[in-house]
C-alpha cells in the first residue's frame, strides 16, 4: 500500500495569497536593508569633508561646534555627546581653532 504525500501549506495556498506572501517578504527585505543603504549614502557623500583631530591643526577654523546628543538628567552626557565633546575639545587644543 502505498502513502499518499499530502501537499505542504504552501502548496495549498492560492496564487493571490502567495503574492501577497511574496510581496509582505519584499517589503519587510526593503524595511530592514533601507537604513544601511541611507547610511551608505549619507557617509560615501560626506566623507570629504570629515577629518581627523592631527589634520585640523592647519585649518585655524573661527570655532569648534560639538553637534547635540542626549543629556541625562541635568548634567550627564549621553555617550555619543561626550564622544563629541571630547572630540572638539581635542580639536581646540591642538589649535583647530582661535582662542580669543
Amino acid at each position: 500500500m502505498k502513502k499518499e504525500k499530502r501537499p505542504s501549506r504552501l502548496q495549498k495556498l492560492s496564487k493571490e495569497k502567495k503574492c501577497v506572501l511574496i510581496a509582505i517578504c519584499i517589503l519587510l527585505l526593503i524595511g530592514i536593508l533601507s537604513p544601511f543603504v541611507i547610511n551608505g549614502v549619507v557617509v560615501g557623500s560626506a566623507r570629504q569633508y570629515f577629518m581627523e583631530p592631527e589634520q585640523t591643526e592647519q585649518v585655524n577654523a573661527d570655532c569648534v561646534i560639538a553637534l547635540g546628543a542626549m543629556v541625562w538628567g541635568e548634567d550627564t552626557l549621553s555617550h555619543m555627546l561626550e564622544d563629541r565633546v571630547l572630540g572638539a575639545i581635542d580639536v581646540y587644543e591642538r589649535g583647530g581653532a582661535k582662542k580669543s
